[in-house]
C-alpha cells in the first residue's frame, strides 16, 4: 500500500523590501547566495535580507563569507534545533524575535506562532522533524520575494513512493524556485560514501516533488559532501529527466523575466569566498594530477600517488600504488610510521572522505598544496574492519564539509592532541575559534596548536600574553580559562600548548584574550587633599566627563567629584573633589557601573566602600607648629591663626597647602583668599641659623589656571649649586654660594604683598633667581628692611638688602633664589697666585648631540639627552687644596669642573674621558676610575661603565649630570670612597644599600640622597644586577626599544646570560617600572637557582602570573624576597629601590 507523504506545516510569508504584507510588489531582481548546508541568503535590490537556516554564530567566519548585518529587526522562525543553536542568546544580530516552532507529532497538525511584527529582514530556520524528533512527517516554508514564489522543503523520511496530496499541492502552489535538501544525515548518501544507514529523502522523493510542483528552478541544498551530490546527480546532467547545470559562483541574480520556462536544476557551489577556492570546479575542469609519498619524511620512490576525476560523476579518487600494485601494505613500516602524500590540487581545496584512524591530518598551505598524512600500516574502523593503505580514498571539492574526526588546517594553523577525535576549527568571532575534541573519560588531555603570523595579525595579537585558551563543554558553555598554557614564539607564528584536563565532549577555544575588568589596587589622596588617585591593575582609558559615576564620602558626608582625568601614569585615574580632604578624615569611594573602561576595553565593575588612604594635609590651628616627618604637609585654612612653622634640617620635603582658600578661576587666573601671617623657619645646611620666610597677613597668591596649581607651596629647600647656571657680569666669573627653592617648582606664584626671605650668612653676596632655565639678577637694593619698602616693589618684582651678616630678599614671587660671588675674569684663583683656569664653551644641540673637547677633557653628549641646545664649559680647577680625598685614594689627574648653561640632569648617559698621569700610577697596587664630587657632602663617587686605556693614559665613564670630576687611584683590596647619603640613616635597608654601593653596583643622586623608597625601572634593575654579579660585557640581544637606550649594553649582557627575555622579540620596556614578580624571575635566573616546587602561601598567591610562580616560590623559599606584614606578595606592585637592593644583596649572600 502506497504511503502518502504528508506536509505537516506550511508557513506562508509574503515579504517586500521593508514590510511583511499580504501581497508583494515585484521588484527588478534579487540575489541568492548559498553558503553550504541549508544556509541560503536572499537579498532584494532594496536591501531586504531573508536568511534561511542560520548557522552557528562562528560559521560565517569559517565559511570565509560575511552575509552582512541582519538588522535592525530580525524575525527568527526557529524550532530550537540544537545542532543549529538557534536561540535568542546565540543569535545576536539585531536582538531577534524568536518564533518557536511546535513540532507536529505523527499525524497531528500544528502551526507556528503567527508573525505579527512589521520587519525589514527575516531569518527562517528549517525544521528538522524526523531525524531529531522522531516525527513521521515533513515541513515546508512558502514565501514570496519580489513577486516570485519560493518554496523550501524540509528534511524528511519516507519511501520512494511518497507523493504530495492535492491539498498539499494547493498549499504549496507552483514555485518559481524550489529548495530541496538532498544530502547529509537526511540525504541520499549511501554507506559506501560515508552516509548513514537510515531512511532518507531519496532521489526519487525529489523527483516526485519536482513532478508534483512543476517549479521553474530547483536548487539542491543540504549536501554535506561532494560524494552525496554526485550520488544525486547520477544521470549525467539530468535527474529524473530534468536537466541540471553547475554554476560558477555561489551567488546568482534572479529576475522574474529570466527564469526558464521548463524545470531546470541549478547546482550552486558552496561559499566561493572560501580560502583555496572551495565549491565545485567549473564544468570541464577535471584535472588528473600526481603527488609524492613520504615515510617519516623520506621519499618512497617506488610508491606513487595519483588523483583522478571521473568526468561524469565528478568524483575524485586518490590511489597510492607500489610498482603498479594498489596494495602497498608490504615493507618494513610499523605503526609509528608517518606517511605523507603531497598533491598539487590546482588551486582547489579537497577533503578526504574517510574518517579518523586512517587519515591523521589534512592541511592546505599558503601555496595551495594539500598534504595528507596517514600514520601506520593498518588501522581499523570502530566495527573492527581493517583498513590498509592500498584502499582507494574518495576525494571531492567540498572543504567546508570535511568529515568528522579528521584534523583540518585553517589558514596554515595546525593542531596536535592525544584526543581520539576532534573536528575542524570553527570561527566563533573575528578573534576566536574553537575545536571540538573527545576522548576516553579520565584520559589526561594534551593540546597544542600552531597559529601562523597572518592569522595572529588578523586577530590583533602582538604579544604572547594576548593569546588565551578556554575549555567548555560540548555545547561551548561553562567555559573555564586555561591557566597553564605555554605560548612560545616559533618561526612563522606562535604555539600554545597545555595539558592536564580530561576529555569527554569538550570545546577548546583559542583566540585573543578577552579584556578582563580593571581592578582598583589602591586609592589614596594627593598631599593637597583635593584629589583621589585610583590605581588599577592595568592601563585605563581617559575617563574625562565620567566623574559623576563615582561617589565619595568623607566622614559619612558626601563630597562631590567634579572631574575625572587620566594620570601621567596610565594605570591611575585622578578624581578632583569639590571640597578638600584633611588629615584624619575617613574616606570611602564607590562606583556605579557605567562607561569607565580600561585601555584594552575591559569595563570597570561596580564597587562600593573602597577605603582611601588619607595623605591629606594637617590643618594648622595653633600659633606654633613643630614640623617632623609625620607632620610635614600642613594646610592653611580660613581659620588658621598667625603661625610660625619650625622645620628641622632632616625634613626637606615639607609643604604648606592653601587649597582650601583657592577660588574659582577668573580670566585664566586662580587666586587665593587672604592668607594669615605665616613665618617659616627652615633649618638647612646653609648656616647654623635657619632660612626664614615671612608671608604677611592679607596676602593673596595668584597662578595661571593652565598650570593646574593645587595650592601647594614647598617650604625653603637647599638645592645643589650646580642646579642653576648663573650669568656673570661682563668681565667677571661667578661662583654660586647657595640655591634656595621655595614655591611650586617652575610654576610662577605671585603675591599681592611682598614676602621676606632671609638667607643667613650671605650678606655682601650678589643675588638672583632662576626659573625655566633662565637666570635673572636682582639689582634693586632696598633702602630699608620693611614691609613698606617691599610692597613698593612692582608686581612680580624683587629687591635685596643686607641685614647684619644675612642677606634679605623681598619678593613678590616664589622660585629658586641664588646667592653668588663674582670675581674679575683676570684675577687668579685662590691657589696662591697660580695660573688662572682657562675655560671654553661649546654648543651642543638637543637633536644631534655633540662632542666637546676642551682642556684635555672630552665629553660626548648623545642626541636627545637634553630638551634644548646647551653650552658646555670645561674648566681646570686651579686650587685643589680645599678638596678632600679619602686616605686610600690618590689624585692622578687635574680636577675638571664641567658645567652647562641650563639646569637639570641629562635624560641619557653622558660619557666623559679624562687624561691621567701614568707616572703616578702603580697598576699592581691601585685601581683607577673617574669620580664625581658631591658638593653637598664633599664625597667622591665613581662613574658608571669605567673604561681604561693605559697606553694613552685616558679613562672614561658615564654620568647623567655635571659637577667636578677627577681621576683617582684607589688602593687594591680597599673599598672605593664611601658615600654617605642623607636619607638612609635608620632606614630598614640601610645596611643593604651601603653594601651594594660599596660594591659599585648602585649609586645615589647628585643632591646626596639615595631615595630608597623611589621606584626602579627595568633598565635600572638589570644594570644593578649585572654590576652586582660583575658579569663581563657580552653582545646579547638588542631590542628595538633599547638600541639607543643608555642601558643597552647592560641589558644585552643580561640577555646573553639568560636573565631577561623582554616582552617579545622587539620590546624590552626599559623605562617601565619593574614589578616584584619580574624582579623575582630575573634574580632566580641570574643566580641559576634550583627551582622550588612547593606551593606559594601568600594571601594573594593567586594573583601571581603563571610564568612567575616558580620564581616567586624559589625567591621566597631561599629568603631572597619576603612578603608584606599582611602576608601578601603584591606581585604586580612596583618594587622600590630599597627592595631591589635588598633582594640582590640577599641573593649574593
Amino acid at each position: 500500500m502506497q504511503r502518502k507523504r504528508k506536509l505537516s506545516i506550511i508557513l506562508i510569508l509574503t515579504l517586500t523590501a521593508s514590510l511583511l504584507l499580504p501581497m508583494a510588489t515585484p521588484a527588478s531582481a534579487f540575489t541568492i547566495q548559498y553558503f553550504g548546508h541549508s544556509q541560503v541568503l536572499m537579498t532584494t535590490d532594496a536591501g531586504t535580507k531573508i536568511l534561511m537556516d542560520p548557522p552557528h554564530l562562528g560559521d560565517f567566519g569559517n565559511l570565509g563569507v560575511d552575509p552582512g548585518p541582519i538588522y535592525p529587526n530580525v524575525v527568527t522562525v526557529s524550532h530550537q534545533h540544537s545542532d543549529h543553536n538557534n536561540s535568542t542568546a546565540a543569535w545576536v544580530y539585531g536582538r531577534p524575535l524568536v518564533l518557536n516552532g511546535i513540532s507536529p507529532l505523527f499525524d497531528s497538525y500544528n502551526t507556528f506562532n503567527s508573525i505579527n511584527q512589521v520587519v525589514n529582514d527575516t531569518v527562517i530556520n528549517d525544521v528538522y522533524l524526523p531525524h531529531f524528533y522522531g516525527a513521521g512527517d515533513d515541513a515546508a516554508f512558502v514565501f514570496n520575494v519580489d513577486g516570485l514564489r519560493i518554496v523550501h522543503l524540509g528534511d524528511g523520511t519516507g519511501s520512494d513512493n511518497n507523493r504530495f496530496t492535492a491539498a498539499e499541492k494547493q498549499a504549496l502552489g507552483t514555485p518559481d524556485i524550489l529548495f530541496v535538501p538532498i544530502g547529509g544525515p537526511m540525504g541520499p548518501v549511501p554507506p559506501e560514501y560515508g552516509g548513514p544507514q537510515m531512511e532518507n529523502l531519496s532521489t526519487q522523493d525529489v523527483v516526485y516533488a519536482i513532478q508534483d510542483l512543476q517549479p521553474k528552478v530547483v536548487i539542491p541544498i543540504h549536501w554535506w559532501s561532494q560524494a552525496g551530490l554526485n550520488y544525486f546527480l547520477t544521470d549525467q546532467k539530468s535527474v529524473g529527466g530534468f536537466t541540471y547545470s553547475v554554476k560558477n559562483s555561489n551567488s546568482i541574480n534572479v529576475e522574474s523575466n529570466n527564469l526558464p520556462t521548463t524545470t531546470q536544476i541549478w547546482v550552486m557551489p558552496i561559499g566561493a569566498a572560501q580560502a583555496g577556492g572551495g565549491g565545485l570546479p567549473p564544468d570541464g575542469d577535471v584535472p588528473s594530477v600526481s603527488g609524492s609519498v613520504y615515510a617519516n619524511g623520506e621519499a618512497l620512490n617506488d610508491i606513487t600517488a595519483n588523483l583522478t576525476y571521473d568526468s561524469n560523476s565528478r568524483l575524485a579518487n586518490l590511489k597510492l600504488r607500489r610498482n603498479g600494485n594498489d596494495d602497498i601494505s608490504g615493507g618494513s613500516y610499523d605503526s609509528n610510521t608517518e606517511f605523507t602524500v603531497t598533491i598539487n590540487n590546482n588551486g582547489h581545496t579537497p577533503y578526504i572522505l574517510l574518517g579518523a584512524g586512517y587519515v591523521q591530518s589534512w592541511e592546505t598551505g599558503q601555496d595551495g598544496v594539500t598534504t595528507i598524512r596517514v600514520k601506520g600500516m593498518s588501522f581499523k574502523f570502530p566495527d573492527g574492519t581493517p583498513v590498509h593503505l592500498g584502499v582507494q580514498m574518495a576525494i571531492a571539492y567540498d572543504a567546508n564539509q570535511a568529515p568528522y574526526n579528521m584534523p583540518v588546517s585553517y589558514r596554515g594553523m595546525s593542531i596536535s592532541t592525544n584526543a581520539s577525535s576532534f573536528n575542524a576549527p570553527v570561527m566563533v568571532s573575528g578573534t576566536q575559534l574553537y575545536v571540538y575534541i573527545n576522548g576516553v573519560s579520565g584520559e589526561e588531555g594534551y593540546f597544542k596548536v600552531f597559529l601562523p603570523e597572518a592569522l595572529l595579525q588578523d586577530w590583533g595579537i602582538t604579544s604572547n600574553n594576548q593569546l588565551a585558551a578556554q575549555i567548555g563543554d560540548g555545547n561551548g558553555n561553562n567555559k573555564e580559562a586555561v591557566t597553564n598554557a605555554i605560548v612560545t614564539d616559533v618561526a612563522g607564528g606562535k604555539t600554545m600548548e597545555f595539558s592536564g584536563f580530561h576529555y569527554s565532549d569538550h570545546r577548546v577555544f583559542i583566540g585573543k584574550a578577552e579584556a578582563g575588568a580593571p581592578v582598583v589596587t589602591s586609592a589614596a589622596t594627593n598631599n593637597a587633599g583635593n584629589k583621589i588617585i585610583l590605581t588599577f591593575n592595568k592601563a585605563m582609558a581617559d575617563p574625562a566627563g565620567k566623574h559623576a559615576q563615582f561617589t565619595v564620602t568623607v566622614g559619612g558626608t558626601p563630597d562631590a567629584v567634579t572631574a575625572a582625568a587620566l594620570n601621567a601614569d596610565p594605570q591611575k585615574i585622578e578624581l578632583t573633589l569639590a571640597n578638600p580632604i584633611y588629615h584624619g578624615d575617613v574616606i570611602t569611594i564607590g562606583y556605579t557601573a557605567g562607561t569607565v573602561v580600561a585601555a584594552d576595553g575591559g569595563v570597570l565593575a561596580t564597587f562600593a566602600g573602597q577605603a582611601v588612604t588619607n595623605n591629606g594635609p594637617v590643618k594648622v590651628t595653633s600659633p606654633t607648629v613643630s614640623v617632623d616627618s609625620n607632620n610635614k604637609n600642613l594646610s592653611i585654612t580660613s581659620t588658621t591663626p598667625a603661625t610660625t612653622l619650625a622645620i628641622p634640617n632632616n625634613v626637606t620635603d615639607a609643604t604648606i597647602n592653601v587649597v582650601g582658600l583657592l577660588n574659582a578661576p577668573v580670566a585664566g587666573k586662580v587666586t587665593t583668599s587672604a592668607l594669615p601671617n605665616i613665618t617659616i623657619q627652615a633649618n638647612t645646611s646653609v648656616n647654623a641659623n635657619p632660612v626664614q620666610v615671612a608671608i604677611p597677613a592679607g596676602t593673596t597668591v595668584t597662578a595661571d589656571a593652565a598650570d593646574n596649581w593645587d595650592g601647594t607651596i614647598n617650604v625653603p629647600t637647599v638645592k645643589p649649586n650646580n642646579s642653576v647656571a648663573v650669568t656673570a657680569d661682563a668681565g667677571k666669573t661667578a661662583t654660586v654660594n647657595t640655591v634656595i627653592e621655595v614655591g611650586f617648582g617652575d610654576v610662577p606664584l605671585t603675591f599681592s604683598k611682598a614676602v621676606r626671605i632671609l638667607i643667613p650668612g650671605q650678606a655682601g653676596k650678589d643675588a638672583g633667581y632662576y626659573r625655566g632655565g633662565a637666570f635673572n639678577k636682582i639689582t634693586a637694593v632696598l633702602s630699608s628692611d620693611t614691609q613698606a619698602a617691599g610692597d613698593a616693589l612692582p608686581a612680580g618684582g624683587d629687591g635685596k638688602i643686607d641685614v647684619g651678616s644675612d642677606l634679605v630678599i623681598w619678593t613678590k614671587h616664589f622660585t629658586k633664589f641664588v646667592t653668588y660671588t663674582q670675581t674679575s675674569a683676570g684675577g687668579g684663583g685662590g691657589g696662591g697666585g697660580g695660573v688662572p683656569p682657562v675655560s671654553s664653551s661649546t654648543t651642543v644641540t638637543a637633536t644631534s648631540g655633540g662632542t666637546v673637547t676642551s682642556n684635555d677633557a672630552t665629553i660626548v653628549v648623545p642626541a636627545g639627552a637634553v630638551t634644548g641646545d646647551i653650552k658646555v664649559t670645561v674648566e681646570k680647577v686651579a686650587n685643589t687644596a680645599s678638596l678632600s680625598f679619602a686616605k686610600n685614594t690618590r689624585l692622578i689627574s687635574d680636577v675638571f669642573e664641567i658645567t652647562k648653561d641650563k639646569a637639570g640632569d641629562f635624560s641619557k648617559a653622558v660619557t666623559i674621558t679624562l687624561p691621567f698621569d701614568k707616572s703616578k700610577l702603580d697598576t699592581a697596587k691601585y685601581d683607577i676610575g673617574i669620580f664625581w664630587l658631591n658638593p653637598e657632602t664633599g664625597k667622591w663617587t665613581k662613574l658608571d661603565n669605567i673604561k681604561i686605556d693605559l697606553a694613552s693614559g685616558k679613562v672614561s665613564g658615564d654620568v647623567n649630570h655635571f659637577t667636578k670630576f677627577a681621576v683617582l687611584a684607589v688602593e687594591k683590596g680597599s673599598e672605593a670612597p664611601t658615600v654617605a647619603f642623607s636619607d638612609i640613616a635608620g632606614h630598614w635597608a640601610q645596611n643593604e644599600i651601603e653594601g651594594l654601593v660599596a660594591r659599585g653596583a648602585v649609586t645615589g643622586y647628585p643632591d646626596g640622597t639615595f631615595k630608597p623608597d623611589n621606584t626602579i625601572t627595568r633598565a635600572e634593575f638589570a644594570t644593578v644586577l649585572v654590576k652586582a654579579l660583575k658579569l663581563a660585557p657580552q653582545n646579547g640581544k638588542i631590542f628595538a626599544d633599547t638600541a639607543r637606550h643608555w642601558a643597552r649594553d647592560y641589558i644585552a649582557t643580561a640577555a646573553s646570560n639568560g636573565i631577561v627575555n623582554g616582552y617579545d622579540n622587539e620590546t624590552f620596556g626599559p623605562d617601565d617600572l619593574i614589578t616584584r614578580e619580574q624582579m623575582a624571575v630575573m634574580i632566580v635566573k641570574a643566580e641559576k637557582l634550583a627551582i622550588v616546587s612547593e606551593g606559594i602561601s601568600f594571601e594573594d598567591g593567586n594573583k601571581i602570573s603563571a610564568w612567575a610562580r616558580s620564581a616567586v616560590a624559589t625567591a621566597a623559599k631561599k629568603g631572597i624576597m619576603k612578603g608584606y606584614p599582611d602576608n601578601t606578595f603584591k606581585p604586580e606592585g612596583n618594587s622600590t629601590r630599597a627592595e631591589a637592593v635588598t633582594a640582590i644583596m640577599n641573593a649574593l649572600k
